[in-house]
């Protein structure tokens, strides 16, 4: 009897497995068909009575970080043909290696299977199953070649079967759970979900690395964050340390800003395009540092000073450096003040 599962999140993946044989149960063969959402296909032989693994991949490394907050789904199977050879309790249902079946999700996946009819499609098993994660750690996805599920059937007679599953709807573990499968529509261009038959699938690529050297000026102690978002998709990723490099792996291709921020540093954004492994150098300079050089001197009064004379005009990240007051998005006398008094150890900036 099917237990009733909470639904905070899911996921929509349908997997098909044709088994075709003409021999009497017992002897002949099955071929079998599975496909993946987005119609991707792989075929294997199998003699009835053979036992074979359907593996079904989660490519969440590309949304969120990877990081999944709650799924909830079914996997029916023709029980005329299939027998499910995964153990479980004939009365509650309850799988009992769910670690080995849900490889991420684990101990935390609620999942149980049984032969008798569904009651959503009459003539099959199913397996029914909930993950959820109360943290914004959630589930973590941190490879595409991390298998969601991977489920053992056996062939137990000749005819032809089908394995589908069903997954409603999969969010983020993110403030807002944001979608990424909303009542079984896809509703992030960039999920996918490969699948294989009887072994590990071949990781499929589905992004590129992001890297670069790190430019600052003070401590060398201090972390510097960077910070990739997408511009026109879910991704972000942090990295932070002490390191004068950076690298994000698995980033899909589009638009990206790109933070850096250090203790006593202005914080600077860079713009990224991604359709191949991109290389992006990073610097960011002290408050006050007006020339970019990562030191604060007379020629950062000088500039800023003639800025406020309109005798030049400092822009962007200048600007920015500039700006050490901050009170008011421009650079006024308050600053060019500052900016001298630092330089004289009257009053320093950091």
């Amino acid at each position: 009897m099917r237990k009733l599962l909470s639904v905070l999140l899911a996921v929509l993946i349908v997997a098909s497995v044709t088994v075709v044989s003409f021999s009497a149960a017992g002897t002949g063969t099955a071929t079998v068909t599975l496909k993946s959402v987005k119609g991707d296909t792989v075929t294997k032989t199998y003699a009835v009575g053979e036992t074979f693994t359907t593996y079904t991949y989660l490519n969440a490394s590309q949304i969120n970080s990877g990081k999944i907050g709650s799924l909830d789904g079914s996997q029916y199977y023709t029980n005329s043909v299939l027998e499910l050879a995964e153990e479980y309790d004939p009365i509650e249902g309850d799988i009992f290696d769910v670690e080995t079946v849900f490889p991420v999700t684990k101990a935390a996946t609620v999942a149980s299977g049984h032969w008798t009819e569904s009651e959503e499609k009459p003539g099959m098993g199913a397996v029914y199953f909930n993950a959820t994660v109360a943290s914004y750690s959630g589930f973590k996805f941190d490879a595409d070649n991390k298998a969601l599920i991977i489920c053992r059937y056996k062939v137990k007679a000749a005819g032809t079967a089908t394995v589908e599953n069903a997954f409603t709807t999969l969010a983020c573990s993110d403030y807002d759970l944001t979608r990424i499968v909303n009542r079984g529509v896809i509703i992030n261009s960039n999920f996918t979900s490969p699948v294989a038959l009887s072994e590990p699938a071949t990781p499929v690529v589905t992004g590129y690395t992001v890297s670069g050297t790190i430019t600052s000026y003070l401590s060398n102690t201090e972390n510097v964050t960077v910070t990739l978002t997408g511009t026109d998709n879910n991704y972000t990723d942090s990295s932070v340390g002490t390191d004068t490099t950076y690298s994000f792996s698995n980033v899909p291709s589009g638009e990206y800003k790109m933070t850096v921020a250090k203790k006593d540093h202005v914080t600077r954004e860079y713009a990224v395009s991604v359709s191949a492994d991109t290389t992006q150098n990073v610097k960011i300079c002290p408050k006050g540092d007006v020339s970019n050089d990562g030191k604060v001197n007379i020629t950062d009064y000088s500039m800023a000073y003639a800025h406020v004379q309109k005798q030049v005009t400092l822009t962007d990240y200048r600007f920015a450096c500039g700006n050490v007051v901050g009170s008011a998005q421009k650079i006024d006398m308050n600053d060019v003040s500052r900016i001298y008094a630092h330089i004289n150890k009257a009053s320093l900036l950091f």
